[in-house]
C-alpha cells in the first residue's frame, strides 16, 4: 500500500494517490500497530514519500499514541526508536513537546490526514488539517 501511494505521488496521479491515502489512513487507524511493528513501514515511508505529506505525520502521531510505558513496552519502544530514521524521531520529539504545551491536541481522531481535492472539500470535512512547516519538518494541525 505504501509503495502504491509513493507511485501515485511520483507519477503525478493525485486522484489515485488520494484514494490510496484514504485506504492507508483507515488501515493505520484501525490496526494495532505497535512501535516495533511500524519500523519497516516507517523507514520506507520516510525514505520514499515527500516530507510534507500528511501520512508521515500520521505515522508519528500513531507511534506516540501507541507508546507503551510498561517494562516490556519501554524495551520495545527503545529498540524501535534506535532503528527509525532521525527525521521520524525528531517529529516524535516535537509531537510530545506539542502535546505537553497543547494538551487538547491529543485528539488524533479529530485530525484529518486526507489529501482533499479542493479547499471546499477540506472546509466541509470539519476536522483539523495538517500545515507542514519545512523549517521544523513537522506537521501542525490547525
Amino acid at each position: 500500500m505504501a509503495k502504491a501511494y509513493a507511485s501515485g505521488d511520483r507519477f503525478v496521479a493525485p486522484a489515485y494517490r488520494r484514494a490510496i491515502n484514504e485506504v492507508f489512513v483507515n488501515y493505520v487507524r484501525s490496526s494495532c500497530l505497535f512501535p516495533t511493528d511500524m519500523v519497516e513501514l516507517t523507514c520506507w515511508m520516510f525514505e520514499n514519500v515527500a516530507s510534507d505529506r500528511p501520512l508521515l505525520q500520521l505515522l508519528v502521531n500513531q507511534f506516540c499514541g501507541e507508546w507503551d510505558d510498561s517494562d516490556l513496552g519501554r524495551i520495545a519502544n527503545t529498540t524501535a526508536l534506535k532503528a527509525l530514521p532521525a527525521a521520524f524521531v525528531s517529529r516524535v520529539i516535537r509531537r510530545y513537546c506539542h502535546l505537553k504545551t497543547c494538551p487538547g491536541s491529543s485528539k488524533v481522531k479529530d485530525h484529518c490526514y486526507s489529501e482533499h481535492a479542493a479547499d471546499e472539500e477540506k472546509v466541509a470535512c470539519g476536522k483539523a488539517h495538517m500545515r507542514y512547516e519545512a523549517d521544523d519538518d513537522f506537521g501542525y494541525f490547525d
